[in-house]
């Protein structure tokens, strides 16, 4: 729940390359659960399940690490993220429909296309 570039670590060992994630601190066990009003991860890469008003507690899902891979590879590709979410627990609807406009367009022009700088 907070892949994000400031997490990922990169080392050179000759021609070949390590990634590693770091920053293992806002785990969680399959058991655990979020609580209600709490947020773990980093807003702008969190799963749209884990911002705004939550009316209940949340078990971890795997597909709230997938999305924040989604938005770290986004922020890779174009150099930033053109979203900002400060208060987890205040963004808007609309705020993260835009940004599964934005994810949309990407992965579909940016990659499926070649349309990326990469």
């Amino acid at each position: 729940m907070d892949v994000r570039p400031s997490n990922i670590i990169v080392k050179r060992k000759g021609e070949e390359l390590d990634v590693l994630l770091a920053d293992w601190g806002c785990s969680l066990l399959d058991s655990e659960t979020i609580e209600k009003g709490r947020f773990v991860g980093c807003p702008p890469y969190a799963h749209d399940d884990l911002l705004g008003e939550r009316n209940c507690a949340l078990l971890p899902r795997a597909d709230f690490d997938f999305s924040s891979l989604g938005f770290t590879w986004y922020h890779a590709v174009k150099g930033k993220i053109d979203w900002q979410f400060d208060r987890p627990q205040q963004v808007t609807t609309d705020q993260r429909k835009n940004r599964k406009k934005k994810m949309e367009s990407f992965f579909e022009d940016d990659i499926v296309y070649g349309t990326s700088s990469l």
